[in-house]
Parts: C-alpha cells; structure tokens; sequence
C-alpha cells in the first residue's frame, strides 16, 4: 500500500509539538517567535522573487533563439506577441518552460554553445524549491541551546518532506540560486553577441 502523504500544519509560522510535549511561551521567546516569522516570510520572498528573475531569464532566451536580435524578420511586435501570448501566457509552467529550453539545446546550436546540460538540470532544482516555498507552510518547533535558553528550529513542511531552514541551508539556497541566475545572465549576453550581424567587408 502507498505511503499516505503527511498532514500539513494548519497555518504557516505555528508552533508544532508531539504528544505530550509541552511550549514555554514568556515574552522573550514570544519576540523570538515574532522575530523568525518575519525574518522567514522575508527570506520565502526573496526566494520567490529571485525564482521569477531566473524564469523572466529563461523566457529571454526562449525568445532570443526563435527571434534573433539582429534578424530584420519577424518584427519586434511578434516577439512581444510570443512572449505575451506563449512565455507569460496561462499554458506554459515553469516545467515546460525548463523542458523546452533542454530541448532546443539539442537543435539550436547556438544555445548549446551558450547554455550547459548542468543549468537545465539547475533549473529544475530552482522549480522545485519555487514551489516548495510557494505551497507548504513553515512549521517551527521549540528547543532548548546548550545554555538552557529557549530557541526556535524552522522546517519548510512539504507532502514529501520538511526541510530544516537552518543558516547552513539558506546560505546554500542563495548560492544556487544566485548562481543559476549569473549563468543565465551570461547566456543570453554570450547569445546575443552571437546574433550580432558581421562587421562589412568581414
């Protein structure tokens, strides 16, 4: 019989304890408290903001392949149309997206000269931590330091899994995701200086 998926917390930033166990709330910890949702709603924004930069990232090259800058035809309006009514449009998730772009590598071989095997495997890791911050709740529980002052430790509480949010994990989280963000970036510089029409007489 299939493992049934765990339940969920009923509410984002709530205090989860076991059977049995017991919470100290005094107005130190309650600060605390106050302080590590803040701090983590902050952080589950700047996640998904930098998420959007890097699919915003993919839609450019997406377009750059199928529209060269330098090419006279199509027009610069069907490039936008493209864009509006595909990229943005309400049909192509992320995943597709992501899978396109993997595909095109293998026909257009000016995206394969610009764009490794290693960022699309990157950026499905990306898609996977955007909608894990997108859809599951922050579950924080109640623990002691070594020097007997009460703490908070925080898991993202997904289906599949929960996932410590520790300074180790963010710090990681920020790497890969600036990281990915940098190697589009180059992408669709190197893609562009690709598409540049030859110098005359060249």
């Amino acid at each position: 019989m299939a493992e049934k998926p765990k339940k969920l917390p009923p509410h984002d930033s709530w205090i989860t304890i076991a059977p049995g166990e017991k919470v100290e709330v005094d107005a130190a910890f309650q600060n605390k408290w106050r302080e590590t949702t803040e701090r983590l709603r902050a952080v589950r924004g700047h996640v998904l903001a930098a998420c959007f930069e890097i699919e915003f990232s993919v839609d450019s090259l997406i377009a750059k392949a199928f529209f060269p800058e330098a090419a006279p035809e199509p027009s610069e309006d069907h490039r936008e149309y493209f864009d509006e009514l595909l990229l943005k449009g309400p049909n192509l998730t992320f995943r597709s997206k992501i899978d396109l772009l993997g595909k095109m590598r293998t026909r257009f071989d000016s995206l394969a000269q610009v764009i490794a095997s290693e960022l699309v495997a990157k950026l499905h890791q990306v898609r996977d931590i955007r909608n894990r911050f997108a859809h599951y709740p922050v579950a924080f529980k109640q623990v002691k330091t070594g020097s007997g002052e009460l703490d908070i430790s925080a898991t993202l509480e997904c289906r599949d899994a929960s996932i410590e949010l520790s300074s180790e994990y963010l710090e990681k989280l920020g790497a890969l995701l600036g990281e990915t963000q940098e190697n589009l970036q180059n992408a669709n510089k190197e893609l562009s200086e690709k598409q540049k029409p030859a110098p005359a007489g060249a």
